[in-house]
């Protein structure tokens, strides 16, 4: 991907003014998911009712990489833009970034039918994650430098609600 980043100031009249500084960056993103889960009714004290338990987990990799321009951009005309030439790029990456970010837990919700119309809705999440983002110049240096890297685990989510059903019989 080819950005041209525009600075100056415009003159209204000529176009001119602008200046720009491109970029080439290059990159992977990938997301990795899982999910399982067992779900269903169940009776208890006589009326049906809903639970739902499982685990999941999550893992996003993003790494990206900038290569130097070859050449500057000469002043154009903002008005024709097609006169912008496309700048020359080098081969190796002069900076290279990115992140990883890990996450999963366990969860269960219920779903318990109090009395027509109204349900009680509980559960629980415990989460872990951790996330890092490191970035380095090739020429400088051979290892990256983690510049975040932060967790966290066994964190504990619950929730609870309250549903009254106001929509009325519908009949096909």
């Amino acid at each position: 991907m080819i950005f041209v980043y525009v600075t100056g100031f415009l003159d209204r009249d000529t176009g001119l003014g602008l200046g720009a500084s491109p970029s080439s960056t290059r990159g992977d993103w990938n997301q990795y998911t899982l999910d399982f889960r067992l779900s269903g009714p169940f009776e208890l004290l006589g009326r049906q009712h809903q639970m739902v338990v499982g685990w999941n987990s999550n893992l996003e990799e993003n790494d990206r990489s900038r290569r130097p321009s070859l050449s500057a951009i000469e002043p154009w005309s903002f008005y024709e833009w097609d006169s912008v030439p496309e700048p020359e790029f080098a081969s190796a990456s002069d900076y290279i970034w990115g992140w990883e970010t890990k996450q999963s837990g366990f969860y269960s919700g219920a779903q318990f039918d109090v009395a027509e119309p109204l349900s009680l809705i509980v559960g629980l999440r415990t989460s872990s994650w951790s996330h890092e983002e490191y970035n380095y110049t090739p020429e400088a240096m051979s290892s990256p430098i983690i510049a975040v890297d932060e967790s966290d685990s066994g964190v504990i989510t619950p929730y609870a609600g309250i549903v009254y059903d106001i929509s009325l019989p519908t009949q096909a």
